[in-house]
């Protein structure tokens, strides 16, 4: 049973703190849940919504994304903006932030945008447990317990809102889905599959937790899909990856395998034969 094979790759993994969401976009069901209201620190997929909100200043006309702005403070671990002070436009930014999670890029974004707006545009879209309290790589705000958090669920309103086209009009849409698109990361939920599939998602990792949330296109469907981890026994453990990982196959599963790769989104009456 499709169910039990997901509880059993929970269990397995040795991470303290789990988090598996998937749901279908497009109709709204809720086809697997587990512990998606529990709190995580966010890591980078806290970037996502931050996206969203920059996008919808410049719908707005308060921003625009050719503008240029400054580049200061870049962070050590920058692959892009690590050449001193530059300028780049609010574009490449955004773009760098999410596609490669570029912490410099981030900090910048939350430099121009404050914490306060960017917490209040939270709230406003229903994000109620998603907090920005601190800076990427800020250790001594960590030290100090500061630490930016969201939810699976949260995760799955806010993109469920964007392919509604209920956060930003379609140009705007369109924007943020071709930069969610454009994702590096395929070391997680897209970590065992062998083919090129159509996905719209961020990552997110600090020591003992990885995270992947988004939305996956499977059998034409929409289908939303989170795996958050926390509490890894240590720094080097892949429990976490391999979660997400498996959690990926079974929406891609290789040919040959003995689970119908259309059984997590068949009707509910359905369903009930593979789960």
């Amino acid at each position: 049973m499709l169910m039990d094979k997901i509880y059993e790759l929970i269990d397995s993994c040795a991470s303290t703190k789990k988090s598996v969401l998937i749901a279908d976009i497009d109709s709204g069901e809720v086809l697997f849940d587990y512990n998606s209201e529990l709190v995580f620190r966010s890591a980078s997929t806290i970037k996502t919504p931050m996206l969203i909100f920059a996008l919808r200043k410049c719908m707005d006309g308060e921003r625009t994304l050719d503008e240029s702005i400054k580049i200061t403070e870049p962070l050590s671990d920058s692959r892009i903006f690590d050449r001193g002070d530059a300028e780049a436009s609010l574009w490449k930014i955004l773009y760098f932030m999410v596609t490669v999670s570029d912490n410099t890029a981030t900090n910048v974004i939350i430099r121009e945008l404050g914490f306060d707006a960017i917490n209040s545009y939270f709230r406003s879209i229903g994000l109620e447990k998603t907090c920005l309290r601190r800076r990427m790589l800020d250790w001594n705000a960590v030290a100090d317990g500061l630490e930016n958090e969201t939810t699976n669920r949260e995760m799955l309103s806010l993109y469920s809102a964007l392919f509604r086209g209920e956060l930003l009009d379609e140009r705007y849409t369109n924007y943020a889905k071709a930069i969610l698109a454009d994702q590096q990361d395929k070391s997680l939920v897209l970590r065992y599959i062998d083919r090129n599939v159509t996905a719209y998602h961020k990552s997110g990792g600090l020591d003992n937790l990885v995270h992947d949330c988004g939305v996956f296109q499977v059998n034409n469907k929409n289908i939303y899909v989170g795996v958050f981890t926390d509490g890894a026994p240590d720094v080097n453990a892949k429990c976490g990856e391999q979660l997400c990982g498996a959690v990926g196959e079974l929406l891609y599963p290789p040919c040959g395998s003995d689970i119908p790769p259309t059984a997590l989104f068949m009707p509910s009456a359905t369903k009930d034969n593979f789960l």
